[in-house]
């Protein structure tokens, strides 16, 4: 059985000793630089200053795909954003304007507080709207009315 060759000593075949990957009966006249596969000059085309095998240069020359664009959310945020307001607004306007129609019509005429010192509270109402009557001096002086004969 032979020996293995020794790797320090031994190099890399010339390349008129490679034959080509697709016709193997012939001798490789150049290596692609795309996948280093050895190759003859019909399997080699030059393209970009270098010779490259046809199925590399199949893929260099197909379009890569487009380049997939950003999706742009921004009309619809905005969208959303002024139909979220709106929204809000109409409910401070709705709440605003139930609260304003529970309010007694009492109020608006300026009777609730009639209402609101009725007996029911703890004090007498006034039925008559005229002022009421001066009261008779009583025979104790007041405190801030100066005493007569000083």
């Amino acid at each position: 059985m032979p020996l293995p060759p020794d790797p320090t000593t031994s190099r890399i075949a010339p390349i008129r000793a490679w034959r080509c990957v697709r016709h193997p009966e012939r001798e490789a006249a150049a290596r692609c630089p795309v996948c280093g596969q050895p190759y003859c000059r019909e399997c080699v085309v030059e393209h970009g200053g270098r010779l490259v095998c046809t199925v590399c240069l199949a893929k260099l020359n197909t379009p890569a795909a487009p380049a997939r664009q950003a999706r742009n959310f921004a009309p619809l945020r905005a969208s959303l954003s002024v139909g979220a307001a709106a929204l809000v607004l109409w409910f401070v306007f709705f709440y605003s304007a139930t609260l304003l129609t529970r309010i007694p019509t009492q109020f608006h005429d300026a009777t609730i507080w009639q209402e609101l010192t009725s007996p029911r509270h703890g004090k007498p109402a006034r039925t008559d709207r005229s002022p009421p009557a001066p009261t008779a001096p009583s025979d104790k002086p007041s405190p801030h009315e100066p005493r007569p004969g000083r």
